[in-house]
C-alpha cells in the first residue's frame, strides 16, 4: 500500500475509535437481569453445562451466580460440579461485592472459599480449607467471579483500560485483559459479531478467552480455556433469556 496511503487509514481508523468511544459511553446500556444457558465441550465431546444468572432489585443489590456440571460420558465416569455466586450493590452502573462463594465438588471431594468484604470495617476476609486471610480492600476492588460483569461494562463503555484488582487466594491480584480482534461466531443460529478479549494468568500458561457480543449487553457468547498442559475447554452459549 502507498504510504499516503497507509496513513490515511490509519487516521481514519484513529478518527471512527475516538467517535466510537465518545458515543458508546454516552449510550451504553446498564447491566440487566439475564439467564444464559452455555455448552462445554472438550475437541468433539460434550463434557458439562454452565447456566450464569445475574438477578438485580429495585435497590440496584444484584446476586450474580454461574454453575458448572459434569454431563455424558464424564458424568458417568466422574460427577463434577462448580458453584460460584457474588452478591452486592450496584453504585452508578459499579459493581461492589459483598459476599463471594465457591464451591467444587469432585466425588468425595469438597473444596470451599468463601470472602466477606466488609467496606465499612475495611476489610476483606478469605476462609478457604480451614483456613483464614484478612486484609485491607483496594479501591475498586472485586471478586473472581463478579469482575466479568465489570468487564461487560467497560467493553459497553469502549474503556481504554480493562485490568480488575480482584480478591484472589487471600491476596489482591491484577487481571489484565487485552483486547484482540472482532471476530463473527454462529450463535444460537445466526452470525454474531463480537469482540474477542483474552486474560492471561500471570506466571502460568493458563489462558481464557473471552467472545463478547454487542447484541448480549458484552456477555461472552463464547469461552476457551486454556490449562498448564494446553488442554482446551470451550464454553459456547446455547441459551439466553
Amino acid at each position: 500500500m502507498h504510504p499516503s496511503r497507509l496513513r490515511m487509514t490509519a487516521l481514519w481508523c484513529c478518527c471512527f475509535w475516538t467517535m466510537y468511544t465518545a458515543l458508546a459511553a454516552d449510550t451504553a446500556p446498564p447491566l440487566q437481569n439475564f439467564s444464559a444457558d452455555y455448552e462445554i465441550s472438550s475437541g468433539q465431546l460434550k463434557v458439562g453445562t454452565l447456566r450464569r444468572k445475574l438477578v438485580i432489585d429495585a435497590e440496584q443489590h444484584y446476586r450474580f451466580e454461574s454453575n458448572v456440571e459434569a454431563s455424558g460420558l464424564l458424568a458417568m465416569l466422574h460427577r463434577g460440579q462448580i458453584e460460584e455466586s457474588s452478591v452486592g450493590t450496584l453504585t452508578a452502573g459499579q459493581v461492589r461485592p459483598l459476599t463471594y462463594r465457591y464451591r467444587k465438588r469432585s466425588g468425595k471431594k469438597q473444596k470451599e472459599t468463601n470472602i466477606e468484604f466488609d467496606w465499612a470495617a475495611g476489610r476483606i476476609t478469605t476462609t478457604a480449607q480451614g483456613q483464614r486471610w484478612q486484609m485491607a480492600p483496594a479501591a475498586g476492588v472485586l471478586d473472581k467471579l463478579v469482575y466479568q460483569l465489570a468487564l461487560m461494562q467497560d467493553l459497553a463503555h469502549a474503556a481504554p483500560d480493562l485490568r480488575y484488582l480482584v480478591a484472589d487466594g487471600g491476596r489482591t491480584k491484577t487481571y489484565e485483559v487485552a483486547r484482540q480482534s472482532e471476530e463473527t461466531l454462529q450463535i444460537l443460529g445466526q452470525a454474531e459479531p463480537t469482540l474477542k478479549v483474552a486474560y492471561l494468568q500471570q506466571g502460568t500458561s493458563r489462558r481464557t478467552v473471552f467472545w463478547c457480543a454487542p447484541r448480549y449487553r458484552f456477555l461472552p457468547v463464547q469461552i476457551e480455556y486454556r490449562d498448564d498442559d494446553s488442554r482446551v475447554t470451550k464454553a459456547t452459549l446455547v441459551r439466553y433469556q
